[in-house]
């Protein structure tokens, strides 16, 4: 456990929680979890111990030759070591928490957790280095989609989410809105319903310092995957999603993603998501 003074403070100007760990965000309680779910069908324990020491070491906890490691020790060391805060500046009023655990209750409707900003980062690399990058992201990609689908259940029915129309004309709002509370950046989302078109646009987020320069948005981009493909498959659609190189500056990210018709086709090159960032 350190001595050191605990504090964390929201910025959701900038979309970033900033504490003296380091940049901190929130994720759905059981999200990482599913990660590992999925990495432990591949490379087994061995696999699951590896990327929780590595983990483990981005924060300094020191856990020997990590072969005593679970997931529920590593859970309550990481919960030892950062928590309780002593000061908690400008938390968000949607949040019901007392500074002395994790797990954040969000609207009375669920729980999130905090996660330091560098086990996320330890945590991907590690396992592209024992999967190699493609195999990693494939692995996260297929989880993210999974819980993005899962957040259609949560999220979509507080919003009424139950049609393509509705979701396109206040996802904006909603998701630039949460994702300024849950400290993963800044997002501005443009629609376009004839084309059934989303142009997500990211600044400051999290993924993208966490990740080596450059890498690519796997969660980010597979979670928005996963979240429509809950809302399109309603109506019998299915979608697709590209990061696409942005014309907005090195700072900011942009994510595209299509809604497609049954036996619909998609050439990219014709995709006219450049005219939603006139």
């Amino acid at each position: 456990m350190t001595n050191e003074k605990r504090w964390i403070r929201w910025d959701t100007d900038q979309g970033t929680i900033e504490s003296n760990f380091g940049r901190m965000l929130l994720y759905a309680d059981g999200f990482i979890r599913n990660f590992f779910d999925e990495f432990k069908k591949t490379g087994g324990e061995s696999l699951e111990k590896m990327i929780l020491k590595d983990m483990a070491l981005s924060m300094e906890i020191d856990v020997g030759d990590g072969k005593d490691l679970s997931w529920e020790s590593f859970e309550e060391l990481l919960e030892n070591h950062i928590t309780p805060f002593d000061e908690v500046e400008n938390k968000p009023p949607q949040f019901i928490w007392d500074g002395k655990g994790r797990r954040v209750e969000f609207q009375d409707r669920f729980f999130m957790k905090l996660w330091p900003l560098k086990t996320i980062g330890a945590f991907k690399i590690s396992a592209e280095n024992a999967l190699t990058e493609k195999g990693a992201n494939a692995i996260i990609g297929q989880a993210s989609r999974k819980a993005g689908r899962e957040m259609v259940d949560i999220v979509g029915s507080a919003f009424d989410w139950e049609t393509t129309e509705k979701v396109f004309s206040t996802i904006g709002d909603i998701m630039t809105t949460l994702y300024l509370m849950l400290g993963w950046g800044k997002v501005k989302i443009l629609a376009d319903i004839d084309e059934k078109m989303l142009v997500f646009t990211l600044k400051n987020i999290y993924e993208a310092e966490a990740g080596k320069k450059g890498a690519p948005l796997t969660i980010l981009r597979n979670q928005f995957e996963g979240v429509s493909e809950g809302i399109a498959k309603k109506e019998g659609n299915s979608v697709r999603s590209k990061e696409v190189d942005s014309p907005l500056g090195d700072d900011t990210r942009v994510v595209v993603l299509k809604l497609l018709k049954p036996n619909e086709d998609l050439d990219w090159e014709t995709v006219p998501w450049q005219k939603l960032l006139k």
